[in-house]
């Protein structure tokens, strides 16, 4: 191969490398074009794991993938071997090319390198070795980002720009699905299947049959199927059975408020000396707690608190405990009977959300029963302010929280409320989040009526 076609095929393979590894390197997106799960929306493979062919669902599947795999201030496993990957792929290159001028006069073939190959990159520097400048080359393809190791804390552009990066990514993909999703492709898999290419089923039709008991609370056949379990020898295995979600049979009969069920369960995994798997974990971390609290089951809350099967603070993997969930359920008595025992109601999760935080986005529709929540933490908080006016790690306070679900009753209660509050204060509570939205943005961007809007902007500068 001729010398200069030689040097072209190597310019392009840095520029390309070049974009792998810097292209990436910024923060956080919430929203993509296309809601809901892959057997809706259809599945792809995401184009930054190269050899991970896994399928993630197109919009909020494969947003959250990018997210929590590879956002470069908390890289995961897969992202810090992909650097390695494209590190070695650009050091391999620089170095062919370095190879190639080896028996060339030094300075004269640098100046060839630096016009033809690498353009906008620095000269050699006086006084500068041939391998401190190849260093150099190396790090200008890698970028600063690159040398900082493990967590960091990210600029405002680094997180804008990887904002956009997400949503072209997510964007990218679904415009490339739509074009393709008639034809067969190792990429994608069309709506209507699994992300394995099967004819998709409904969650409840995917419980196994254990499962499925203890979600309809059936006593009769759990007891039936333990009896048969033991006569084969094979409980340990009945016990570990788990939906295709990890969650456990424990886990369904404490959602959906069977206590006889999860007395059998507990009492059976209790014989076998298994008593380590009474606070199994769904793999996200939760416990049967965390699903009675998020459903409003005060009577399981009970039954396992004074059974002491289980923390009042038990913190799934990301740090939310069963108080958040109970918060985010808009269920009274269950929420009280969580605080009666004892949860911290100052604890935070993983992003710094309180549990004013999860009273904003409850799911609880009846403002009367919001504003009921509202006013039975208000007697029990040392401080509202610091209950419904912290900033979590996006910069949001709980009235941002409630902007996004459109939750008024809220609003109009936090604005009442935070008239004992300082000035500073009350500015805190509305301050433009970290992507420089204040409350009445992000109202109007998830569909609120202007004339909310502008009574927050204008009358509560929020």
């Amino acid at each position: 191969m001729p010398k200069r076609e030689r040097e072209s095929e190597l310019k392009h393979e840095l520029q390309h490398l070049q974009k792998k590894a810097t292209g990436d390197v910024y923060s956080r997106i919430s929203d993509t074009a296309t809601q809901g799960r892959g057997s809706e929306a259809g599945w792809t493979s995401c184009p930054l794991c190269n050899a991970n062919q896994k399928k993630y669902a197109l919009g909020r599947g494969i947003t959250m993938h990018l997210e929590e795999v590879h956002t470069p201030w908390n890289p995961k496993k897969a992202e810090k071997a992909r650097r390695q990957r494209l590190k070695r792929r650009i050091q391999g290159c620089v170095y062919k090319v370095f190879q190639q001028i080896e028996n060339q006069k030094g300075d004269e073939a640098l100046e060839t390198f630096q016009d033809e190959i690498l353009g906008v990159v620095p000269m050699k520097l006086e006084a500068e070795d041939r391998n401190r400048y190849q260093q150099r080359l190396q790090q200008h393809y890698l970028g600063d980002v690159w040398n900082r190791d493990g967590k960091y804390e990210p600029t405002k552009d680094e997180i804008s720009k990887w904002k956009q990066r997400v949503l072209d990514i997510a964007t990218e993909l679904q415009q490339e699905y739509e074009q393709n999703k008639s034809a067969e492709s190792e990429k994608f898999v069309r709506s209507g299947l699994d992300r394995n290419g099967r004819k998709s089923e409904t969650y409840n039709d995917s419980l196994p049959s254990f499962i499925k008991a203890a979600a309809d609370g059936n006593l009769d056949i759990l007891e039936q199927m333990v009896k048969k379990a033991r006569e084969e020898n094979s409980l340990h295995a009945l016990l570990d059975t788990k939906d295709r979600n990890g969650s456990s049979a424990e886990h369904w009969s404490s959602g959906n408020g069977h206590l006889k069920c999860l007395d059998f369960l507990m009492k059976v995994t209790e014989s076998i000396g298994y008593k380590e798997k009474i606070t199994r974990r769904r793999r996200d971390g939760k416990t049967s707690l965390h699903y009675a609290s998020r459903n409003g089951q005060a009577e399981i809350i009970r039954f396992l608190i004074l059974k002491q099967v289980v923390d009042v603070d038990a913190v799934s993997g990301d740090g939310t405990t069963p108080l958040h969930l109970a918060l985010y359920g808009g269920n009274l008595e269950s929420i009280q009977c969580l605080i009666e025992h004892k949860a911290d109601i100052m604890k935070r999760n993983d992003w710094n959300c309180g549990i004013g935080h999860w009273i904003a986005i409850s799911i609880q529709t009846d403002s009367q029963k919001i504003r009921e929540i509202l006013d039975y933490v208000k007697k029990i908080a040392p401080c509202t302010f610091e209950i419904f006016g912290t900033a979590q790690k996006q910069g949001h306070t709980s009235v941002h929280k409630a902007a996004q679900k459109l939750n008024k009753s809220f609003i109009q209660w936090i604005a009442e409320e935070s008239k004992s509050w300082s000035s500073l204060q009350r500015n805190c509570v509305g301050a433009p989040d970290i992507g420089d939205n204040t409350p009445s943005d992000i109202w109007l961007k998830m569909g609120g009526d202007e004339e909310f809007a502008s009574w927050m902007k204008n009358h509560l500068k929020w």
